[in-house]
């Protein structure tokens, strides 16, 4: 009886065990999964920035190149260049700077360059933002020299970089002034962390641009002032110069209550269903293990007390 209720409690301990064992490996597995969970969202809002930024850029290409278009198609302009009358042409740059694009806040300007047909770096004419931000009336000098080396048709086509001025990024489009012979170039250098910062409302969080110096170039007023909050993931992209240099960093904050919410409850029916699995393996068992292996032992044992019996019987009868 000691013996079959010892290897029952055995038994049911190692079941115990294992189901205990499995319960741990479960929340090591929901642990590991909200990990997973939490930076594929990351990567996944990250994606979303580098597909918008892209976008964004290329829209204020687009603009950029409009504007230039705007400007440099008008005769007078084109005379002025011919003459180069750096007054006229100054005078003419200066009443297109507060024009659509920029009062309509799709851009920021901050400078109109006007340069000859040999790009020597030397402006002929030059207006600009007179705003705190560093200006962006130096040249990209990597956007010239690429300009310089075309040849034929290619030399009509409008051309744009992000470059770096003083640490600052600036989107430089390059657009050539002049019909079947190119008499010069127009530069519309424009402010891109003003444009990237419309991603805030695309993704309804919180966002802040840094630059290479980590001075803050925008953020959101829901940014927080201290530390990130517990509940939150930090996203970040960092956009790159024309010549592969990073120009600016991108952050965005998510709050993921709402997410860990449903993270919690998958997690608590993965719990209960495992618990109630382990509990019915274990009865399962104990029942298989019963039937197989304790009620024939227990059956072996009555009939070797039994052979036991009559041998002790025999013998008394025998003497």
């Amino acid at each position: 009886m000691f013996n079959r209720l010892s290897l029952r409690l055995s038994l049911t301990l190692g079941i115990v065990t294992m189901g205990i064992l499995g319960v741990i490996l479960a929340l090591y597995v929901d642990v590991t999964y909200r990990k997973i969970a939490l930076d594929n969202q990351r990567v996944a809002i990250e994606e979303i920035m580098r597909l918008r930024v892209g976008d964004l850029l290329s829209e204020l290409e687009k603009y950029s190149r409009d504007l230039g278009q705007t400007v440099q198609n008008n005769q007078g302009f084109r005379l002025d260049l011919k003459a180069r009358d750096a007054k006229k042409l100054q005078q003419y740059l200066q009443q297109h700077f507060h024009q659509y694009f920029v009062t309509a806040g799709i851009l920021k300007l901050n400078s109109l360059i006007v340069h000859d047909a040999q790009l020597n770096f030397v402006a002929i004419a030059l207006t600009e933002s007179m705003q705190a931000a560093p200006r962006g009336g130096v040249p990209c000098r990597s956007l010239h020299e690429k300009a310089r080396t075309r040849k034929g048709v290619n030399r009509f086509k409008v051309m744009s970089e992000l470059c770096l001025t003083g640490g600052y990024p600036f989107m430089h489009v390059l657009v050539p002034i002049g019909g079947l012979r190119v008499s010069g170039y127009l530069e519309v250098v424009t402010d891109p962390t003003y444009t990237v910062s419309q991603i805030e409302k695309d993704l309804g969080m919180p966002m802040r641009i840094e630059l290479l110096d980590k001075s803050i170039a925008y953020h959101s007023r829901d940014w927080p002032q201290g530390p990130i909050p517990e509940h939150s993931i930090v996203a970040s992209f960092t956009t790159k110069s024309g010549t592969g240099r990073p120009a600016f960093e991108l952050f965005v904050i998510q709050d993921v209550n709402q997410y860990e919410a449903q993270l919690f409850k998958t997690r608590a029916v993965l719990m209960l269903t495992a618990g109630i699995v382990t509990i019915i393996v274990a009865l399962l068992m104990l029942f298989f293990i019963k039937k197989t292996t304790l009620d024939p032992l227990q059956r072996l044992g009555i009939h070797l007390n039994k052979i036991q019996r009559d041998r002790e019987y025999l013998s008394l009868i025998h003497i």
